[in-house]
Order: C-alpha cells, then structure tokens, then sequence
C-alpha cells in the first residue's frame, strides 16, 4: 500500500467519525459506492474550508467535483442534477455556517434571479420564516420519512407543516378531536427528527401561523347569517318600540269673565 492511500485511509477514517451517514450505511471500508459519496462530502468540505481561508488552491474545482458525484447519501437520496430542483426536496445548505440553519429543511418555491442563477425559498422545520438561498450553495439530503395518520400516508414536509398548525390550531380552539391530538405529536416528532431539531421548537416556530388558523376556525364557526347579524342591532328595527314622543300640553280655554 502506498504512503498517498495509507494517509488517505487515515483521513477517512476520522473524517467517517465525525460525518453523521445514514443508518444502516456501512463503513466506507466495506462499500466502494459508500466510498465515493464519503470522498465527496469531504471534498465538498475541503472546499468551503478553502474558500473561507482564501486558500491559494481552486476551491470551485474541487466542488464541482464533487458536484459531479452522488451525493453523500444512498443512490435513492441522490439529486438527479439533469431535472433540477423541485418544490418539497429535501435539502441542506453547504457550506454550513452561522448564515443559514444547520438543519434539514425543504424547498417551498424556486425563483431565477437576475443575472440567470437559480435561488430557492427553503423552509426549516423549527425556524420561523423560511429563507432564499442560492441553488449552488444546496445539496440534497435524506427526504421526509413521512407519517402514518389512520388511513392517511403524509409523505410530504410542506404538508406535514400544514397539518401540525391545522391540528395544534384546533386543540387552541377547544374544537380538537382525539385524531387531532394523536396526529398533532405524530407530525411534530416526525418533522422533528428528520429536521434535527425538538418538537418544541418546530411548535413554537409555527406560533404565528397556527394562531392565525385558530382566529379563522373561531370565525368560520360562525354561520353566515350570525356573522351578518354580528353587525346588526340586537332586534329589527321595525319590532323596536319606538321612544314616547311628548307632545304639547294643552292649556284649557279662559273662562269668560262675568259682565258688571
């Protein structure tokens, strides 16, 4: 074995510690494709920590490629990079930094800037508002698991998002079915877990958008003639008894006075 692969090996073996792959994966010892996707994610770090040092190397060549790679993932988690990216794939920002969360999020919508480049609005499960973040600094990641609800199969992020703040808003209401508080902790966990953030904090950072849905439900329970008579006097004006008006009081006529 020469000294390049036995330095490489070295390199690897600590840089597999501390790179968290996904269960079940394997060592890269065992799986030359487990291997390849190790090597790229460390070239792809080796080039943000080159770009950020200023180093005199060209940091763009190394990450395109590993760019050109698979991902660091299983085949099955792999950016097909021929189709682009689409709204709810999953995603991670590189390099990872103070800017941008350090979690998994999804993609809520894809923009094209001005000078051509492709942005994308990412939401973060346990960040508040979601973000615009340029396409080259995203890499795939591990999709949504999705849950089980009843007969309800939840494979998507975005939706999963939709239905904690309509459940959590109905429990705020006091109109929450047994369904809704079961489901309500099924979704928060499982955004939760995938995300890499508490439960809590994917709850408290929907706060807005469930209050909001819970005023709607406290509205919508109104049918619409009660919301149109809201506005209205407690009876019709016309079976209101109108005021007394007081009219003038009448003086009786002089007497007529005795003649001398």
């Amino acid at each position: 074995m020469s000294d390049a692969i036995s330095r490489s090996q070295s390199a690897l073996d600590a840089y597999e510690q501390q790179f968290a792959m996904p269960a079940g994966t394997g060592s890269y010892r065992e799986s030359p494709a487990v291997a390849r996707k190790l090597i790229n994610a460390l070239l792809s770090d080796l080039a943000s920590y080159a770009d950020q040092h200023q180093l005199s190397l060209d940091p763009a060549q190394i990450a395109a490629l590993a760019r050109s790679r698979a991902s660091v993932y299983t085949p099955e988690f792999e950016h097909p990079a021929n189709l682009g990216w689409q709204v709810d794939e999953a995603v991670e920002v590189i390099p990872r930094s103070g800017s941008f969360p350090p979690t998994r999020g999804y993609i809520a919508d894809l923009h094209h800037a001005a000078d051509g480049s492709l942005e994308c609005t990412v939401a973060f499960p346990g960040v508040p508002a979601p973000v615009r973040i340029q396409a080259s600094r995203l890499r795939s990641t591990a999709p949504f698991p999705g849950v089980s609800l009843g007969s309800v199969e939840v494979t998507r992020p975005s939706e999963a998002m939709r239905r904690l703040v309509a459940a959590t808003a109905r429990r705020l209401h006091g109109s929450a079915s047994p369904c809704d508080l079961t489901d309500e902790t099924l979704l928060g966990t499982a955004l939760a877990d995938w995300a890499g953030v508490s439960a809590t904090r994917v709850r408290e950072s929907l706060r807005h958008p469930i209050m909001q849905a819970a005023a709607e439900i406290s509205t919508g329970s109104m049918n619409a003639a009660q919301l149109a008579a809201s506005g209205l006097p407690s009876s019709p004006f016309w079976a209101q008894t109108p005021p007394a008006v007081p009219h003038p009081r009448r003086e009786p006529p002089p007497r007529p006075r005795p003649r001398p």
